[in-house]
């Protein structure tokens, strides 16, 4: 790019970090020298101050690379024909169906289908992102999920790019074979969702003014008028919260997660009305994750140190004290945990 291209002599300037002032100053990192620092706050993805300077760094650069956008046309075009337009996963069975994603030649969006096990093979659309990303200049499905009877389909998507999505759930047994009838919406949701075990309570993560998931609440779906209830809120800025299921199916999980510490709460999906339990209350540096299998949770947690290390614990007694730790392949480093019923 030439520097003395009037476009680019016209160009804002870059923006600017603004110290904190003396009274704002954010805690630093173990270590540091006075253990205060006046750019802290960058620390905090979610603080508005994060996302004002990220909307004029985006400006910024829009602004400098303005004349390249031809170009940037045809590197995304010469990419995306590296890719087969006909494409499908793996049919992965829950319950009686197998379940499925393709997509075709000419349709940018995958169809989400399903068909029953030992059937002819005949499938059933039970979502199709082309359809609804049609007439939007934009559209993602973040997640998805069916509830354990088979009977609803929810799922959140952004339809505008701006990452504060909307909640749609659907009945799959309506009678219709395309666009399905909408039975429940909400607006401004997180990318998570979990259903209870009764298939007819929805947990879902709610973002506020910054873009933080900050609470989770549940709407139940078995009689109207339908009503979303408040079940956990986190205050603190530097953290978000996560919604997840167990593998198994018979546990929620809510974890509150900034960069370096976690906090979870659990809850049996045959109980969705009780109050979520705490797991291990967050401490300074300490991550860790949970999931369930048998009579056991395993924790994934690097308290000790650097590495994460492998733990259980019986289900009715999750206090640290009763964490028992699993030995591992000398070498072996646990990064995730996935749960197996053969296992």
């Amino acid at each position: 790019m030439n520097p003395d291209d009037p476009a680019r002599q016209q160009a804002p300037e870059p923006p600017r970090l603004v110290p904190s002032p003396p009274d704002h100053l954010t805690p630093g990192a173990e270590g540091d020298r006075d253990g205060e620092d006046p750019l802290g706050w960058l620390r905090l993805p979610y603080d508005p101050r994060v996302q004002r300077l990220l909307r004029a760094e985006n400006d910024y650069s829009r602004s400098l690379f303005r004349e390249l956008r031809d170009l940037r046309r045809e590197l995304v075009a010469s990419m995306l024909g590296r890719f087969p337009e006909d494409d499908a996963s793996v049919p992965v069975q829950h319950g009686p169906y197998l379940y499925t994603t393709r997509q075709s030649e000419g349709q940018p969006y995958v169809v989400h289908t399903r068909r029953r096990v030992g059937s002819d093979g005949r499938e059933e659309v039970i979502l199709d992102e082309n359809e609804l990303a049609a007439k939007r200049s934009y559209c993602a499905v973040r997640a998805l999920a069916v509830s354990p009877d088979h009977r609803l389909l929810a799922f959140v998507f952004d339809p505008r790019g701006d990452e504060r999505h909307t909640l749609e759930v659907r009945d799959l047994e309506d009678g219709s074979t395309r666009y399905r009838a909408t039975l429940y919406r909400a607006t401004d949701v997180g990318p998570s969702l979990a259903w209870a075990a009764d298939s007819t309570t929805l947990f879902f993560t709610v973002l506020d003014s910054s873009h933080r998931s900050h609470q989770v609440r549940r709407v139940y779906l078995g009689a109207q008028p339908f009503a979303e209830v408040q079940v956990l809120e986190e205050e603190d800025a530097a953290y978000q919260l996560e919604l997840s299921q167990s593998e198994s199916g018979e546990f929620l999980f809510f974890a509150s997660r900034s960069p370096s510490s976690t906090e979870l709460r659990y809850l049996n999906a045959r109980a969705p009305f009780a109050k979520p339990r705490v797991f291990c209350r967050r401490q300074a540096g300490v991550r860790y994750a949970v999931t369930h299998h048998g009579d056991h949770f395993y924790v994934l947690s690097n308290e000790s140190g650097a590495d994460f290390e492998l733990w259980r614990t019986l289900c009715s007694a999750v206090e640290r004290k009763h964490w028992q730790a699993v030995a591992l392949p000398e070498g072996v480093s646990p990064e995730r945990l996935v749960a197996r019923s053969d296992h």
